[in-house]
């Protein structure tokens, strides 16, 4: 895995030589496709103070619809029953890098993982990052996660608002502060970093607090600006 990483959706049609491109995000079954994601993208990405709102949820055309899974790229992975959990897996061949998305904003079901389905991913997959979201309980999440084998974390996944997934300056506030008091409690702990990251200052305050990794996402939609502030980094 690379230090930078491209989320979804960009990551499904946008690649670096600096950065592993994140796929997804998929569930079990089909939500819509592709084109509806764009035309959801379409509808409800707007600009906001200091970032970006999107209400895409998870449209995709299912897991399935991967015929084969390149070991350089990330696939995002998200469940929406309890069970999907068990039908990823058995589906997704072992040498594939995972980012497991559990922590949707914009979708209303929402189903914990089990500590036997955590195990049972980490068993088996090389790289299982554990994408979290901006709450108040993330410390426990993370707590939890550890006491299970983890080693890596995605810190954070868009904020939920009533106007859907936020973006952006208050998404890195929340993100910098919950990755140093995890870096202190977890020194050895691979952190991702992520949340309105536009400019060397920012990967720089990520890395003063102690992310391994960066995910650039909403910073794509200007893709010039993300070139060429990749060009800064050797």
């Amino acid at each position: 895995m690379k230090e930078f990483l491209i989320s979804p959706p960009f990551g499904n049609f946008l690649s670096h030589p600096k950065c592993s491109s994140v796929m997804g995000t998929y569930t079990r079954e089909r939500r819509g496709g592709w084109p509806m994601k764009l035309y959801r993208a379409a509808l409800t990405v707007r600009p906001i103070e200091g970032g970006w709102v999107n209400n895409i949820g998870l449209q995709n055309p299912g897991i399935k619809s991967v015929k084969k899974f390149n070991p350089e790229k990330i696939y995002s992975i998200a469940a929406i029953q309890p069970e999907d959990w068990d039908g990823l897996i058995e589906y997704i061949p072992k040498e594939t890098m995972l980012e497991l998305n559990v922590s949707c904003p914009n979708v209303l079901e929402k189903h914990d993982i089990s500590d036997e389905q955590i195990t049972a991913y980490l068993n088996k997959f090389p790289t299982v990052i554990f994408k979290l979201s901006p709450t108040d309980g993330i410390g426990r999440q993370i707590d939890r996660l550890v006491d299970l084998g983890a080693t890596y974390i995605h810190i954070a996944n868009a904020m939920p608002t009533a106007r859907g997934g936020e973006s952006g300056a208050r998404l890195k506030e929340f993100s910098l502060k919950h990755i140093k008091a995890t870096r202190e409690k977890y020194p050895d702990l691979k952190i991702v970093g992520g949340g309105g990251i536009y400019s060397t200052q920012d990967i720089e305050l990520y890395k003063a607090a102690g992310a391994d990794h960066f995910s650039l996402a909403s910073i794509w939609f200007t893709p010039w600006k993300a070139t060429h502030l990749l060009k800064k980094f050797k």
